[in-house]
């Protein structure tokens, strides 16, 4: 370039100024372009001493490289013009700034056209600048352009900066969304509030129903144990219609009156509400007819029977001692009695199946006690996953005893977390329940008491397995047919132990329903598992 003023005298010492100036913009053409200006002043050659000054380019007009550019050159020229006015006295200005743009340090040359229409604002303010820095007395200014790999220290700064401000856009837009995904959030929250409310006020009542629910099992199960507890216990009620009944008989034999089963029938029935007692008034009139053949036979007989009364305890008068009535009855209860003959009870309600059986012995006028009981049970289960991120699953069975009224006593276990529940695992753990609940009904394994038990099932594998598998599984030593271990070895084992203890005090069917039959049950089964399975889901809340 040429030089406007040379120094007034060869003694004066130059200050020489040298600017590095670079300018750097991306996602250019897009709404979100960025642009930045850096200069860079070198102290000295020798030294890595500089400083350096950062400028943004504004959003509009659209930053381009080209401005990028320029707006680095006008850094550069005022950065230059700071620096003159802080020079000392006597000393001449050199002003140098490099870059690596060809087209911005052509524009500034005295010879270039200036009438150029693409940012002309810029070059208008660099060449306003350019005149101040020429007319300052004793200064030079000089325009050299550098390659890009001698400018690296600008170009290094100016890429720092633009990285910048992309983590500042990407935080911002983060923030942004941030805001935006709450303010959405809280507008749900408040959609969201009455349901909610609805929500927990149905899950608390549904809570307080489970509890009334489980006390009420437990009330039933109670009751049951009380029920069986007082069919083992001899009640003084009970033991009225025994004794009438007995003094009858006595008085018909000695009398001779016996002619038919109705006339006995008749005088019976003050003696606790008894129609017809077949075995007692067969044996009665058979021996009244005999008597009446043969007295002398009918005396000595009398005096047989006399002694060996008087043997096993019971008196002429038709009152039995206390042990041998301990002895010859077993489980019975007012409210449970029942003759064998009977179809209707009193007040027209329909007798149940299970029944009392009384017989009158000959040689001794004691009577002996045989109780059967006829047991009819269903079952159900069932098994869900809790949807949890533990995995754990929640299995439930149900054991329900029918009477013939209709009504149900039901029976409820829950099966433990390990082994994990599954739904074959419900299915024998109900048929076990059933099996314990039949032996506790009965009065436990050594009851004296003969049972006949029916157990209705709608799985046709548990039906099976329980009828010919579980022998096969136990002779196998618990291996399936391929030789591998059973699954529910232990579920197994268990029933194959309960129903060896039915089947020493009575008979154990095992039937299979279709699962229409057995709807009320399997209704109460889901309605219980959903129940405890958002009691286990508030629990783990």
């Amino acid at each position: 370039m040429p030089v406007q003023h040379q120094p007034s005298s060869a003694s004066q010492a130059r200050y020489c100024v040298r600017l590095y100036v670079d300018g750097g913009c991306r996602k250019q053409g897009t709404i979100n372009a960025k642009a930045i200006a850096t200069c860079v002043h070198k102290k000295s050659k020798t030294s890595g001493d500089h400083d350096v000054w950062n400028t943004v380019l504004p959003s509009w007009p659209a930053p381009t490289d080209n401005r990028a550019e320029i707006t680095a050159l006008i850094l550069g020229q005022k950065k230059g013009l700071q620096l003159l006015r802080g020079r000392g006295a006597n000393r001449t200005f050199h002003l140098i700034i490099h870059s690596d743009s060809k087209s911005s340090l052509e524009s500034m040359k005295p010879v270039s056209d200036r009438n150029r229409q693409t940012d002309r604002d810029l070059f208008e303010e660099a060449w306003r600048l350019d005149t101040q820095l020429r007319a300052i007395v004793d200064s030079r200014i000089q325009y050299q352009w550098v390659p890009r790999d001698e400018n690296t220290l600008a170009d290094s700064y100016c890429r720092k900066k633009l990285d910048q401000l992309d983590r500042q856009e990407s935080g911002l837009k983060g923030s942004f969304k941030r805001a935006e995904e709450l303010k959405n959030a809280d507008h749900l929250m408040k959609a969201e509030r009455p349901k909610r409310a609805e929500h927990a006020l149905k899950l608390i009542n549904e809570l307080n129903l489970a509890e009334v629910t489980l006390k009420i099992d437990d009330l039933s199960a109670r009751f049951e144990g009380l029920k069986t507890a007082m069919q083992t216990v001899p009640m003084r009620s009970a033991t009225q219609p025994l004794l009438k009944m007995e003094q009858h008989i006595e008085k018909s034999i000695e009398l001779k009156t016996v002619k038919s089963i109705q006339e006995v029938d008749e005088k019976l029935a003050p003696a606790g509400g008894l129609k017809r007692l077949e075995g007692a008034t067969a044996i009665a009139k058979s021996e009244a007819l005999g008597e009446s053949k043969n007295k002398k036979a009918g005396s000595n007989d009398s005096r047989g029977s006399q002694e060996l009364k008087k043997e096993n305890g019971v008196t002429m008068s038709g009152s039995v001692s206390s042990s041998e009535f301990n002895n010859t009855r077993s489980d019975i209860s007012s409210s449970h009695y029942r003759s064998p003959s009977i179809s209707n009870y009193t007040n027209g309600s329909i007798a149940p199946k299970d029944h009392s059986l009384y017989k009158l012995s000959v040689a001794n006028k004691a009577f002996v006690h045989r109780q059967e009981h006829y047991v009819a049970l269903y079952v159900e289960s069932g098994c869900v996953d809790r949807g949890w991120p533990s995995g754990k699953a929640t299995g439930i069975a149900l054991c329900a005893r029918k009477s013939v009224l209709g009504r149900y006593t039901v029976f409820t276990g829950a099966l433990p977390d390990s082994p994990v529940p599954t739904a074959q695992r419900a299915e024998i753990y109900a048929m076990n329940l059933a099996l314990q609940t039949a032996l506790e009904i009965n009065g436990g394994p050594g009851s004296s008491s003969s049972m006949k038990l029916e157990i209705h099932c709608t799985s046709e594998n548990v039906i099976d397995c329980m009828n010919s598998w579980i022998h096969q599984y136990k002779s196998n030593g618990w291996l399936s047919c391929k030789g591998k271990p059973l699954v529910c070895r232990d579920l197994l084992e268990e029933a194959f132990s309960l129903d060896a203890q039915i089947k020493q005090v009575g008979q154990v069917s095992y039937i299979l329903i279709s699962p229409e039959s057995n709807e009320m049950l399997r209704k109460l089964c889901d309605d219980k598992l959903d129940t405890l399975q958002r009691l286990l889901e508030v629990e783990e809340l």
